[in-house]
């Protein structure tokens, strides 16, 4: 995971309405964040068991996962991704298939506009 946000995703953030949450799986990204700035793609990237990472669904969005597992490839590792709540996986990936979060998201969180408190993902700020 990267390290503390830099200012412009600090600044980024703070113009955000909502509250402050750490991703869980099947998450879709914020809708302010851009590639390049909050989350990028390369293929040299290497990631870390329980990363937080994103991923394109096959419904197109970009949606949170979790780094489960990593295993040697031909070209680098391979990486299995838990993609939602339900225990659902994308298994293989390779580092050009994942997209790696900036910042240390973690600790920073994200922006985003609950409706409700029941969409708040449980155990955070005491729901």
């Amino acid at each position: 995971q990267g390290g503390g946000a830099s200012k412009e995703i600090t600044q980024r953030m703070s113009e955000q309405q909502g509250s402050r949450v750490v991703p869980k799986p099947g998450m879709t990204i914020p809708f302010y964040w851009q590639e390049g700035i909050e989350y990028g793609q390369n293929r040299k990237n290497t990631f870390a068991i329980e990363e937080i990472v994103a991923i394109r669904r096959t419904d197109g969005d970009i949606k949170f996962g979790t780094v489960m597992g990593i295993a040697p490839g031909r070209e680098g590792d391979v990486y299995d991704i838990l993609v939602d709540k339900a225990g659902s996986y994308q298994s293989g990936k390779t580092a050009d298939g994942i997209y790696k979060i900036n910042y240390d998201v973690k600790t920073t969180g994200i922006m985003i506009e609950l409706k409700k408190e029941s969409e708040a993902p449980k155990g955070l700020f005491g729901w």
